[in-house]
Order: structure tokens, then sequence, then C-alpha cells
């Protein structure tokens, strides 16, 4: 057990980060029925979304300079309520849309930045716990508005019910911090560090130009691009798939979502413990083949209750470890100095590809059919096996 207590906040943060990443999507057969708009368009929120995730996670390391880890969690658990309250009052997609660039730049902030403290500090099984912790929130929240559209037949409560919680973790956060800077004087210098940006990283000024340059950086980025952009954007389509694709109720849908998220926890577990075993290589590479899987099985036409629940759970079980890994295996392949700004830039790269990924799947379900959008994540999840083999073979040999 991990005495350090500022990594279980943390990991509170991102449970609270998962939460409400996976609400928009649980929910919006009905929030689309109900303001007027195709239900098509979460490709394009999803893009929106990510698109602002990205802008925010450029600037979330200088951010994390002046800020420091705790405040700069606070702030962006403080947008993410703001667009709880935005989602909550929407009558227009207009509405949507601005309640999900709120909760982008939110995401972005507390991604990053959270990562940048973990990655550095902790062994690949912690940057998986923690990442599990995400698949936690994930869970949570189409449970939450599945109970809100089920019982009291109003979604809205769903998103007050998360803006609760957000002003309860921030308050949590805030005694912390205080609790933190009563105490730190008195505490090891090495655990001190650990809250705080060190000198070196504010002298490093490694930007994107600088990362460019290293060998395989670029390579890696696009690792994240394409596993973010596969697996993020396809987990926003979980719902609308069952619903679309299967003909099951909205709230067999949500729940479906849920599952997917559960599993994707448990997977985040299993695969980060199983790597400081056998190493992330080989369980990166395993997960990958196995998620191909899982995606090609959605092409068999069920439409029985259990197997919807049953296919999301082994999408959601493969797909989730893949970021964990990635973020834990630049220790691995790259000197520190570039540690942090990769992560920084790695969380650009992959929620561009989110937003591209996203997009292309909204072409494909309307140009072709949205029975088959599976199709991009196959695609880019072969990529990905393809690229990232190159970037270890190549690190082998040096």
């Amino acid at each position: 057990m991990i005495k350090d207590y500022f990594i279980y906040l943390i990991y509170v943060c991102f449970v609270v980060y998962g939460w409400t990443a996976s609400l928009l999507g649980s929910v919006w057969p009905k929030i689309s029925s109900d303001i007027g708009v195709d239900v098509t368009l979460i490709g394009i929120l999803v893009m929106i979304n990510y698109i602002s995730s990205g802008l925010s996670s450029l600037f979330t390391y200088r951010i994390r300079m002046k800020l420091g880890t705790s405040y700069s969690n606070i702030l962006g658990l403080s947008l993410a309520a703001i667009g709880m309250l935005v989602f909550a009052n929407a009558t227009s997609f207009v509405m949507v849309i601005v309640a999900i660039i709120f909760y982008g730049i939110s995401s972005g902030i507390i991604d990053v930045n959270s990562n940048s403290y973990v990655v550095k500090a902790y062994d690949t099984k912690w940057v998986s716990f923690m990442h599990a912790s995400w698949g936690l929130g994930a869970t949570i929240g189409p449970m939450i508005m599945s109970f809100a559209i089920v019982y009291l037949n109003n979604y809205s409560v769903g998103f007050y019910i998360s803006f609760a919680v957000i002003i309860l973790i921030i308050v949590l956060m805030l005694f912390a911090k205080r609790y933190w800077n009563s105490k730190k004087k008195f505490l090891d210098k090495s655990y001190v560090d650990l809250h705080s940006v060190t000198k070196e990283e504010k002298e490093a000024g490694v930007g994107l130009i600088d990362i460019l340059q290293v060998k395989n950086a670029l390579k890696i980025l696009f690792c994240f691009m394409l596993a973010n952009g596969a697996g993020c954007s396809f987990s926003a389509w979980i719902a609308t798939m069952a619903v679309e694709q299967r003909g099951a109720t909205v709230a067999v849908g949500a729940i479906a979502s849920s599952v997917f998220f559960f599993a994707l926890m448990i997977g985040r577990v299993f695969f980060g413990m199983l790597a400081d075993k056998v190493g992330i290589t080989k369980t990166m590479l395993s997960c990958t083949v196995l998620t191909i899987i899982g995606i090609v099985i959605y092409y068999v036409p069920y439409k029985e209750t259990i197997f919807i629940y049953a296919n999301a759970a082994l999408a959601g079980f493969t797909s989730g470890a893949i970021i964990p890994l990635l973020n834990s295996n630049l220790k691995e392949l790259f000197e520190d100095k570039y540690l942090s700004p990769l992560i920084g830039f790695g969380g650009v790269f992959g929620l561009v590809g989110i937003a591209i990924g996203s997009a292309v799947m909204t072409l494909v379900a309307n140009v072709v059919g949205i029975n088959n959008i599976q199709i991009v994540q196959v695609v880019s999840f072969a990529l990905l096996a393809i690229i990232y083999g190159s970037v270890v073979r190549s690190k082998a040999q040096n």
C-alpha cells in the first residue's frame, strides 16, 4: 500500500473524470429525441469534446507549472461542474455543445496533469489503477443515468447528481491541500518533491519541436492518436449501437455502456498487474489483438440482451488497458526529461485522434450505415499494433 495519500485523491479525480465522460453517451438517444436532432450527431459532439480536451491538454503543462498538481485538478473539476449544470438545463443542440466544451477543457486538464504526476513517480500497475478509477467512474455514470430515466423519467437529475458529487470532491481537494501545506515541512523531502513541480521540470523547456526531433517520438504520438481515437470514440457509441443495431431499449443501451466501462475498469487492473509480470510490450500487443477480436464480434447479428452485455464487456475489458500501458511504457522508451512533455503531447495527439475517429465514425454511419462503424476501430487498432511494434523493435536494436 502506498503511503502517499495524494495519489488516492488523484484516483478520486479520475473517478469523477470517468463518471462525467460516460454520461452523454449513455443518455444521448433520449437527449437527441427531446431536443429534436439526429442520433448520429453524437459523433460530432464527441469530436468537439476531444478537440476542446486536446487544446486544454496543450496548455496543461504550463498550467501545472503555475498552479501545481492540486490546484490544476481543482480547476479541471470546477469546469466539469459547470458543464454538468449546462447539460442538465440543455434545451437545444447549441447548449449541448457549450456543455461539452466545458467538459472537454476539464478532462484535458485532469488527464494530462494526473498522468504527469503518477507516471513519473509510480510503477505500471499504479498507473493502470489510476485509469481503472476512470473506469469505475464511467461505470457509475450510466447507472445513475439509467436510474434517472427509468425511475424518475428525467435525465437532468443524473446531471444534477454529478454536479453535487463534483462539488463535494472539490471541497475535499481544498481541505486536503490545506492539510498538505500544514504538514509538508515535517515530511521527508523526497515525499515533498512528489507533490511539487521540480526546478528541473520548470527549466527543461521542452517543446513540441524538441519532442519531434527525438527518435520514435512521432511514432509513439501516433500510437496515442490511434489508441485514443479507436477506443474512446467507440466507447461513446456503445449505447447508440445497442439501440440502433440490436433494437434494444434506451435503458438497456445505458446498462450496456455501464457494463463496457465496468469491464474496462477490471481490464485495466488485470492487465496493469500482468504487465508487471510479463512486461508492457507483450501485454500491450495481446490487448490490441484481443480488442480487434472483440470488435469483430459486433458483426454477429445477435439480439439477446445478455449477448449485448457480454460483447460490451469483452470490448471494454481488452481495449481499456491500452492507454495506461502506453503511458507507462514511455519511461522505458524515452529519457526522463522528455517524459512530462510526451505525456502532454500524447494527450493532445490522443484527443485529436478521438475527434478524427468520431468524425469518421459519423461519416461511415451516415454514408455506409451504422452497422459498419466498427471497421474504423478494426483498422485503427491494426495500425496501432504495427506502429507500436516498430517502436519496440527500434528500441531493442539500440
